[in-house]
C-alpha cells in the first residue's frame, strides 16, 4: 500500500520537481562521464600512443638489425674475404646501414632566411618598391 502523502495532490508539485531534478542530475552525470572519457581518450592519444609507437619502432629496428647480423654470420669465410669483410666488421656494417637508412628518411631542413627578412621589411614598410613586388 502506498503512503498517503504519495497520493495527496498537494505533494504532486514536489514529487514532479523531485523527478525532474533527479532526471536532470542523471543527465548531467552522463554528460560529465562522456566528457571525461573524451578527455581521457585525448590524453591517451597524445601521450601513451606515441610511446607505444616508439617502442614498436625500436623493436622493429632491433629485429631488422639482428636479421642483418644473422645473414652476415651465415656467410662463409671465403665470401667474406671476397667482399673485404671480417666477422669483427659486422656491427660496424649494420650500424652504417642503419645510419644511411635514417639519413634517407629524415626530412630535409630548409632555411629560408632571405624571404623572411623581406616579408618582415615589407610588413614594417621599410622596403623598396621592387621588394614589395617580390614579396
Amino acid at each position: 500500500m502506498w503512503p498517503s502523502y504519495i497520493s495527496n495532490p498537494e505533494f504532486a508539485i514536489y514529487r514532479e520537481r523531485a523527478v525532474r531534478e533527479r532526471n536532470e542530475g542523471i543527465a548531467r552525470a552522463g554528460y560529465l562521464a562522456i566528457v571525461g572519457l573524451g578527455r581521457l581518450q585525448a590524453n591517451l592519444a597524445g601521450s601513451v600512443l606515441p610511446r607505444i609507437e616508439g617502442a614498436i619502432g625500436a623493436y622493429r629496428a632491433w629485429r631488422d638489425r639482428h636479421a642483418a647480423l644473422r645473414e652476415l654470420h651465415a656467410l662463409d669465410d671465403r665470401l667474406l674475404r671476397d667482399i673485404g669483410l671480417t666477422r669483427a666488421d659486422f656491427d660496424g656494417v649494420v650500424r652504417a646501414r642503419d645510419r644511411a637508412a635514417e639519413a634517407e628518411t629524415a626530412p630535409p631542413e630548409v632555411v629560408v632566411v632571405a624571404q623572411d627578412v623581406a616579408l618582415q621589411a615589407y610588413a614594417a614598410g621599410r622596403c623598396h618598391d621592387e621588394w614589395r613586388q617580390a614579396a
